[in-house]
């Protein structure tokens, strides 16, 4: 049987041709009384239309799903007891991500403190420090940089409630104070407002309360607002999420409050630091901003004139900082507190340098962060696992660095998400140490006699378990491989102390590890191999138990069961113990015990086509249309077919006349090809009665089964031979008994790695070959793709879905190959008490 490679593509060009037809009609007249029944019925109508509400979707990336590379979905609150290597995430299928906005996905960690920093703001509010407020944002990490509060005042306010209103697209609140004498918004009036602002339905517009929670950190409640100054048009902006920063007062005795905010995210903000000069520049004049790597350096003007203060202020430093390009990538500096106008630059500058300090979160870095199998996945893969800790996902969909799609869609329409989750190894341990060898005071090495010391990773303990004598077992095995004879060194019950600040336990034996008696040969010391299990208290498992099934009767021919009245009941042999693991083993086999008595349909079912047995031609077209080349299964059970990858076969030898099988070809089939194979050999045993069963090292003279192989094509056939864009597949009947056992793919057509991918060409050769070793004909004027057609290597039809086997493969492989084992053994055993439980099953050649 052979298979041949088209040498060139068919090119169907499909053109479209458009004909416009115009007809004229004429109708008769129409009387008047059915026009105005016409323009009646018309108006009726359309007074029942209604103007719908014009809807747009969703621009931008939606995200459907985050994957670990193990496990379920991750989704929000999940407690992973894993640490996934990668997490790939799935947007919406019309989205293609724009790769260079990738940097909008960003993994943070709590750290030591457990808790993720949220952004805020301090400010007076215009009291002149006699009432501090912080506005802090409801939603943590870094998400929360960037929301502003905008101030405005109404001095005919009828209410001392501020008015709130809030912009959802640019996270902006804006706060209306009532500066009417009589009705001056308070402190408790302004915090009592915007905590009290909350939407009633996720549906609902955000309201100021749902952005930041508004805290009262000093000062009477009572306290009128924008007294000391007006607080018209300015704006606060909350920051430092993730951030190092720095409060200074410049000396000034808290006359007024600057706060420095690093823009570096993480922990790389603690480098920077500003030193703080004063220098008379001999008139009023800006401050001088010079910057070097981290360091900021800033020289006030420190300038009087006539007894008066020149200098310069906190605000003309705010505004030296920020307005410096080089200054402001590395930190902004606002207002927190105090008159703005507080002269500094006459101030000792004895606070100088200021440190930038603080940031307990932790940015994860990515390993690779790129596009996945398509450009609506994302891939973010760790560079190194991840610890035990609280994790935060934030995906930004507003500002300038929001992710995009390729048409520049920001991210859920403009909005940010978070997913937070949290990463529970549970308690590990690192390092055994036995008898640890330590440095004396005075230079020497001393061993620690009797002492194991186990070290746990950063994970705390509970101190009680951690020095309970039970859950460190020391097992001597005697260098035997069951555990019947094995032995545990009992501890003492203070034997144990761990230390919860070095998460090491020490375990004392109190005797060298190499002089512990044998008790069971008394005078000798126990040696050979060791281990200590941690954990449990378990005493050691019980051997294992041998079950052996009833002798075999005419209702029960294999001795187990096939029905629940009739199961074979473990517990008749099976003692299982209260106190250790038990464990029982039995030998059984599944068997097909009666004659299945049934001939499936296969190639004479209704609409499949018929070509006549009196033809003569039949067997000799180009292509025969042969569904099946074998009659219907007549053995009972599974068939068990031998497979294997010869490493060589014998042939004819090109260069000799005559055909003699007396040449050695060799077999140059690649792992990654072997592997398609047996996937091959899966799918066909999971819809035919066949079971595969793949051996290896078999003399290449023991012809059994079939065999697969990668080649010369002549050595299948000798009327083809190797060459690009010639045949491809070839079977040969190597022990003449008339069914074909050896199939040889050009190694010429299947030379790039490329094809060798699930469902590529290979695979798709290899289910043709393995098809027509199998017994299958030719399908070629079915439905395409079928594996067992002509072109379904190459150029398969596209008339169906693929699928492997295809429907009708499957229909006559099920003729060929009866699925009918209808055997089954049952087995039934009670456990009265809750405790693991573990099946395994073993299966024997």
């Amino acid at each position: 049987m052979t298979f041949r490679k088209r040498t060139h593509s068919l090119r169907s060009q499909l053109s479209r041709v458009s004909s416009s037809q115009s007809s004229e009609s004429t109708a008769g007249r129409r009387s008047s009384h059915t026009r105005e029944k016409s323009r009646r019925r018309d108006e009726k109508r359309k007074s029942l239309l209604q103007n719908l509400e014009t809807r747009q979707l969703l621009a931008g990336p939606d995200l459907i799903g985050i994957q670990p590379n193990q496990g379920d979905l991750l989704k929000a609150n999940d407690v992973l007891t894993f640490s996934p290597k990668e997490l790939t995430f799935r947007f919406d299928d019309n989205t293609s991500i724009d790769e260079s906005t990738l940097e909008a996905i960003r993994i943070t960690r709590a750290g030591e403190d457990n808790v993720f920093e949220s952004a805020a703001v301090t400010s007076d509010l215009g009291t002149g420090g006699f009432a501090i407020f912080e506005f802090r944002a409801v939603q943590s990490g870094t998400l929360g940089n960037g929301i502003m509060i905008e101030f405005a005042s109404n001095p005919n306010a009828s209410s001392p409630i501020p008015m709130l209103s809030t912009d959802e697209a640019t996270r902006t609140i804006t706060v209306t104070l009532s500066t009417n004498p009589n009705l001056r918004t308070t402190g408790g009036d302004l915090e009592s407002a915007i905590n009290n602002a909350k939407r009633t339905s996720p549906t609902d517009p955000l309201q100021a309360g749902d952005l930041v929670e508004a805290i009262q950190v000093s000062g009477a409640s009572g306290q009128a607002l924008a007294t000391a100054r007006s607080l018209d048009e300015e704006t606060l902006v909350l920051d430092g999420a993730n951030a190092a920063q720095a409060v200074t007062d410049f000396g000034t005795g808290g006359d007024v409050r600057v706060r420095l905010i690093s823009q570096i995210p993480g922990e790389e903000g603690r480098d920077i630091n500003l030193i703080v000069e004063r220098r008379n520049f001999g008139g009023v004049t800006n401050p001088v901003v010079v910057v070097s790597d981290n360091t900021i350096r800033v020289q006030l003007n420190s300038y009087t004139a006539g007894g008066q203060d020149l200098s310069s202020t906190a605000a003309d430093f705010v505004a030296r900082i920020n307005g410096n390009p080089q200054a402001n990538r590395l930190v902004r500096a606002t207002i927190q507190e105090g008159n703005p106008e507080t002269r500094i630059g006459s101030q000792p500058v004895n606070y100088s340098p200021i440190q930038l300090s603080g940031v307990s979160d932790i940015a994860v870095e990515p390993g690779y962060v790129g596009l996945g199998d398509s450009s609506r996945e994302v891939v973010f893969r760790f560079s190194d696992p991840l610890p035990d800790d609280r994790y935060q996902i934030d995906i930004l969909g507003a500002g300038s660095l929001a992710l995009r799609d390729a048409e520049g869609d920001a991210f859920g329409d403009g909005t940010n998400r978070s997913i937070p989750f949290e990463i529970n190894l549970g308690p590990k341990v690192v390092a055994v140490v036995p008898e640890p060898v330590r440095r004396q005071s005075n230079g020497s090495l001393a061993v620690e006699t009797g002492i194991i010391e186990v070290h746990f990773n950063d994970d705390d303990l509970r101190q009680a378990d951690a020095e309970n004598p039970g859950f460190y077992q020391l097992i001597f095995t005697r260098d035997t491989a069951n555990n019947t004879d094995d032995y545990i060194v009992p501890l003492d019950s203070d034997a144990v102390d761990y230390d919860p600040v070095t998460n090491v336990a020490r375990l004392n034996y109190k005797r060298s590890l190499a002089r512990i008696e044998d008790p069971v040969n008394p005078g000798q010391m126990l040696s050979g191999a060791i281990h200590l299990r941690v954990g449990q208290s378990a005493p050691l498992p019980m051997a294992p138990q041998q079950l052996t099934l009833p002798a075999a009767t005419t209702q029960i021919p294999d001795g187990a069961g096939d029905s629940f009245q009739t199961a074979f009941n473990l517990n008749s042999g099976w003692t299982i113990s209260g106190n250790a693991t038990s464990s029982a083993y039995l030998t059984s086999e599944i068997r097909n015990e009666t004659p299945y008595g049934l001939e499936l349909p296969g190639p004479d079912v209704p609409g499949t086509r018929t070509i006549r047995e009196e033809d003569p031609s039949r067997l000799d077209r180009t292509v025969p249309l042969d569904y099946v080349r074998q009659m219907a299964d007549s053995v009972d059970g599974i068939s068990v077919i031998e497979y294997d990858f010869v490493p060589s076969w014998l042939g004819d030898d090109p260069n000799s006349p005559g055909i003699a099988e007396d040449f050695n070809y060799f077999n140059i089939i690649s792992e990654q090809q072997k592997q398609r194979v047996r996937e091959v050999m899966t799918l066909y045993s999971e819809y035919l009665g066949v079971n595969f069963v793949e051996v290896t090292d078999r003399d290449p003279s023991d012809i059994a089964g079939f065999s697969i192989a990668v080649g010369d094509l002549y050595g299948g056939d000798e009327r083809g031979s190797s060459a690009e864009g010639g045949l491809a597949v070839v079977t040969r009947d190597r022990d003449g008994d008339g069914f074909d056992d050896l199939v040889v793919m050009d190694f010429q057509d299947f030379d790039e790695s490329d094809d060798d991918q699930f469902g590529g060409e290979f695979f798709r050769g290899a289910m043709f070959g393995v098809g027509q070793l199998l017994g299958y004909g030719y399908a070629d004027d079915l439905p395409q793709p079928t594996t067992q057609s002509t072109s379904f290597i190459f150029a398969p039809g596209t008339d169906n879905e693929p699928a492997f086997p295809s429907y009708a493969d499957i229909l006559h492989g099920q003729y060929l190959y009866r699925p009918d084992s209808n055997d089954i053994d049952m087995y039934e055993f009670t456990v009265d008490q809750v405790a693991p439980l573990r099946l395994k099953r073993s299966l024997n050649d």
